[in-house]
């Protein structure tokens, strides 16, 4: 993707606009007032990039051809890579079987405990002490294998099939027929484990598989942000592998413009409102950005401390404004749900 030199700040907001054909059936009262939001996208160029999700997007902002999401997390932890070791996520899972296919219903909403986590980890290990590799507990819904050679898998983020049917989304690659073989023992592991039975027991949902994703290594070039601001899984960790200035913040905390270079703004905190469909959550966030960021951002390139903002909404959409374009009084600012 393509860098900027000025002073700009690149917004990566996916699923931002993901819900607005609600406008169109909702009472005009519960609308919140977008007035900056409206105006940046009438008076803005879109256009369609390559960028359509939250790990896709990562990977092209910091110039990956891959979001290694493992290594990314183990790194972060550990503080850095162990020499000729490979990482691979498995996160506990609870997947939902039907008549015609199966539907990966949990993850963080699993609620495990540490001690939960370790001692699931634990079986899995003494069933598998025979194999190359091990299973790492980094939290307690962030796994991960660690192996002694790159897994020849390509793989769904695990963000993306949430709530979804699976499908054909299971790992593919020449490894794959191997890692489904020990899915599938794993599962009758978990089946049988007395500390899920106790889950079941008490109405809580169990661990029934393990969800790989995340492969890939970590590359020696590094992307040229000088600030990294945001929330977002793994968002801290590239900020971290980067070694630039950055700070944790979300849409409800308000932003402040720095004279910092060529920044990335970046929120994920829009993608589970949008899969839940739920319009009362989205709104609410709507409000927030509307509010905390896009309001001092509209000022300060006004002003002439930013000469460009670049929003990424996902769904392969940018739309770029600079100072002069701020200027198009002869824009007609219309509802947001008629510029897209």
């Amino acid at each position: 993707m393509h860098r900027r030199t000025d002073k700009s700040i690149t917004l990566f907001v996916p699923d931002l606009l993901g819900l607005t054909d609600a406008f169109k059936h909702l009472p005009e009262s519960d609308i919140p007032e977008l007035k900056n939001l409206q105006r940046f996208l009438s008076r803005a160029e879109k256009k369609s990039v390559d960028i359509h999700d939250w790990h896709g997007g990562l990977a092209s902002l910091f110039q990956l051809e891959k979001l290694p999401a493992a290594a990314l997390s183990y790194r972060q932890h550990a503080g850095a890579i162990e020499a000729d070791h490979f990482y691979l996520c498995a996160d506990p899972v609870y997947i939902q079987p039907d008549m015609n296919s199966a539907v990966l219903l949990a993850h963080e909403e699993l609620d495990l405990s540490l001690e939960d986590t370790g001692e699931l980890a634990a079986s899995v290990n003494a069933h598998f002490v025979d194999e190359s590799w091990s299973l790492e507990v980094l939290r307690t819904h962030r796994w991960l294998i660690k192996l002694t050679r790159s897994p020849l898998l390509t793989t769904t983020p695990l963000a993306r099939i949430k709530g979804q049917p699976i499908g054909d989304n299971l790992a593919q690659g020449n490894d794959s027929p191997y890692w489904q073989r020990i899915l599938n023992e794993i599962q009758m592991l978990l089946f049988a484990h007395p500390l899920n039975q106790q889950r079941e027991a008490e109405g809580k949902l169990p661990v029934n598989s393990l969800w790989l994703w995340g492969e890939g290594e970590l590359a020696n070039k590094h992307s040229d942000w000088q600030t990294i601001l945001g929330r977002g899984e793994l968002l801290d960790a590239l900020m971290h592998y980067e070694d630039c200035a950055g700070k944790e913040m979300s849409i409800n905390d308000e932003l402040l413009i720095e004279d910092s270079g060529c920044s990335l703004l970046a929120s994920d905190e829009f993608i589970t409102p949008v899969q839940a469909r739920d319009i009362d959550a989205w709104l609410r966030a709507l409000k927030q950005f509307e509010n905390n960021w896009l309001d001092p951002l509209m000022k300060s390139l006004a002003a002439g401390k930013l000469d460009a903002i670049d929003l990424l909404v996902g769904n392969s959409m940018q739309f770029s404004l600079n100072r002069k374009m701020l200027k198009r009084w002869w824009r007609r600012t219309k509802p947001i749900d008629h510029i897209l």
